[in-house]
């Protein structure tokens, strides 16, 4: 794909790209929360995410315009930002979530992260490993199983 990617805050006129995207099936069966969520409650958190002062919430686009995803890093309590990305179905298979996810942590400019992968998602998994993350451990939450991985850039 030759087309040059950019990422811009997400913004109120996004809710229906983000809903429409993490009601995905794919997107779901990859997310610790695996349920279909209503319009409803996806607003309430948009609305809360898009102003968090302790998140960082991003939107990729291709040169021509299209949604091709969407990078959120979550302060926690350790001075870690934990990682979520979703990739839109038209852009799956192209490569394109490791450009988005470096975009976005270039962007972001955070050093400290964390991404929580469920133990069946060998995609994210490569993904996260290419760009320098390394394995921590395995947890149980719930009934689902997730593995933890770092990427500490101030200890380099």
């Amino acid at each position: 794909m030759d087309k040059r990617l950019y990422l811009r805050k997400a913004e109120l006129d996004d809710i229906k790209l983000v809903y429409k995207l993490r009601n995905d099936e794919l997107v779901r069966n990859n997310s610790i929360n695996q349920n279909e969520i209503s319009f409803d409650t996806h607003k309430k958190w948009f609305l809360k995410a898009i102003d968090d002062e302790n998140a960082k919430f991003y939107l990729a686009f291709d040169d021509d315009g299209c949604f091709v995803g969407q990078v959120r890093f979550c302060k926690k309590d350790n001075g870690f930002w934990e990682i979520s990305i979703s990739i839109a179905k038209e852009f799956r298979g192209k490569g394109l979530s490791s450009v988005v996810l470096s975009l976005a942590i270039k962007t972001a400019k955070t050093t400290k992260l964390i991404a929580y992968i469920l133990e069946k998602n060998t995609v994210s998994k490569k993904l996260f490993t290419n760009l320098g993350f390394k394995y921590q451990n395995k947890q149980e939450l719930g009934k689902i199983n997730i593995e933890k991985y770092i990427r500490n850039d101030d200890e380099k």
